[in-house]
């Protein structure tokens, strides 16, 4: 992919435009409802990480024009968040077959999309090819995007082994159940 030639002058359409904004006022929502509204759960201080760290790449993506490799990455972190939300509706919903069927593509989806092509494309795009066609001295703020896209992927990473063993634990006739709520609530009593 070529995500950094031509840069620093891309041209970006007004609607794309629009789109970064969009995604961006999302996740600085998420992020002052995660510290003030959401329920604390067990991977708190993980999500706050995750929603100050995808701010910060959204938003510097936006205002440095690294405008490809941001779409990219909101790309990647839609597909598992959509599969993700549609499958936690679907068992609370009651629909637990398919509620288990979503597990089953999110873990597919999480581990092809947020581990493996998030590290492909989106952190080989930052670390390498972003060097090798602008030059390292001339990307705005290339060590911080850096650590903050290993952060992510970590996160990801993380999170798709939580994943993994829940289906796991359907798999062996536990039953559907998120964890994380699970350590929550007993936290909470």
């Amino acid at each position: 992919m070529q995500m950094f030639v031509g840069w620093p002058h891309l041209p970006v359409s007004p609607l794309y435009k629009f789109f970064f904004l969009g995604e961006l006022a999302f996740y600085i929502h998420s992020t002052v409802a995660h510290f003030t509204i959401e329920v604390r759960r067990a991977d708190f201080t993980q999500m706050a990480i995750h929603h100050v760290v995808t701010s910060f790449l959204v938003g510097g993506a936006y205002f440095t024009n690294y405008m490809r490799i941001g779409g990219v990455l909101l790309l990647i972190l839609d597909m598992g968040d959509v599969t993700l939300e549609l499958g936690k509706v679907l068992l609370y919903a009651g629909w637990e077959k398919v509620s288990t069927v979503m597990i089953g593509c999110l873990i597919v989806i999480w581990w092809g999309f947020r581990v493996y092509l998030y590290a492909a494309k989106v952190m080989w795009a930052g670390y390498v090819d972003s060097v090798s066609v602008c030059g390292a001295e001339n990307m705005a703020h290339y060590e911080i995007f850096s650590l903050c896209l290993f952060i992510l992927w970590a996160l990801n990473a993380w999170w798709g082994f939580l994943i993994t063993r829940i289906a796991l634990r359907k798999v062996m006739g536990k039953g559907l159940e998120d964890t994380r709520e699970k350590r929550a609530r007993k936290k909470k009593n």
